[in-house]
């Protein structure tokens, strides 16, 4: 008998920033191969952005709340 065993690597932080109590991550899925910027401001107040491709991701860490609205996720 055989056993198949399915691993999915763990997100990896690639940058990350906390002031006035915001938490803003910047996670690659190597699963996936895709970006994320996750935003923490505690309970009830979290966001996930996935990264477009013509996305940067710098731009995104450090403007969240500005490429959520634009999308329509506020």
């Amino acid at each position: 008998m055989s056993t198949i065993t399915t691993l999915t690597a763990a997100p990896r932080e690639l940058d990350h920033r906390s002031a006035d109590g915001i938490e803003v991550t910047l996670l690659w899925h190597p699963h996936n191969d895709r970006l994320t910027v996750e935003v923490d401001g505690g309970p009830d107040r979290r966001l996930t952005i996935p990264l477009r491709p013509d996305d940067s991701p710098s731009d995104v860490f450090a403007h969240p709340f500005f490429h959520a609205a634009m999308r329509g996720m506020l």
